[in-house]
């Protein structure tokens, strides 16, 4: 199956269910073809029990971040005041 980036990760679980039903997702994204399958072997996928248990983490941090070579603030971003219950 050929897909997206964006169709991929909004789909991931009905994704993910075709790999392991043993198809392979074609996934195109600026130029590239990534693909995506399961492993074989389980010692090819050192996490693979976990996502049995666990599920997968894709899409739980949404957002991004910026790297910067400036010194992190000695203050937090959030004055202790407004804290409330929290510092303590």
């Amino acid at each position: 199956m050929k897909t997206t980036v964006a169709e991929f990760q909004s789909q991931f679980p009905r994704m993910q269910k075709l790999a392991d039903e043993g198809h392979t997702v074609t996934i195109e994204a600026e130029k590239k073809t990534y693909e995506f399958h399961t492993s074989a072997k389980a010692a090819d996928d050192p996490l693979a029990e976990w996502r049995k248990t666990k599920g997968a983490l894709l899409g739980c941090m949404k957002g991004s971040f910026e790297f910067s070579d400036e010194l992190v603030p000695e203050e937090p971003a959030i004055p202790i005041e407004d804290w409330g219950e929290l510092w303590q």
